[in-house]
């Protein structure tokens, strides 16, 4: 257990960076051609920049934490259930901005970067097996029978 807790942690900032640099690119597209820009998209973008940050927030505080010698436990789950939807925030975003050509071929990274968003629900555990943790392990809720 206390192997798939850490699984669970955001692996420090290495994901924080993917997202934030995702998030740039995004940004980056956006400003070279703000006519393309729909609500929608900037949307998306602005819920995955908010996202990647708190994340990228989250992660300093638990690293700071560890300095200080406080160990974690089932506290991975939260971790990962706030990894699963910044990654899949991000995805989305990526997708709006790719639109049909990241489908039909014309931008497959932004296609693969929705793809692996997907899977990351199911990585270390799903998000209900996730949510499920929180609610028996740390709020000391009773589990489903």
């Amino acid at each position: 257990m206390t192997i798939v807790s850490h699984e669970r942690e955001p692996a420090e900032l290495g994901f924080c960076a993917r997202y934030a640099k995702t998030v740039r690119e995004l940004e980056e597209n956006a400003r070279r051609d703000p006519a393309s820009v729909r609500p929608d998209r900037a949307e998306a973008l602005a819920w995955a920049y908010v996202e990647s940050e708190m994340l990228r927030l989250h992660t300093a505080r638990r690293l700071s934490e560890r300095l200080d010698g406080i160990t974690h436990g089932p506290d991975g789950s939260i971790d990962k259930l706030l990894m699963t939807w910044v990654e899949q925030s991000v995805g989305h975003a990526a997708l709006s901005f790719g639109g049909a050509e990241a489908i039909t071929g014309g931008s497959g990274e932004l296609l693969d970067t929705y793809l692996y968003s997907r899977a990351q629900s199911v990585m270390g555990g799903t998000s209900q097996i996730q949510k499920n943790i929180i609610a028996t392990r740390i709020l000391g809720l009773p589990a489903k029978a």
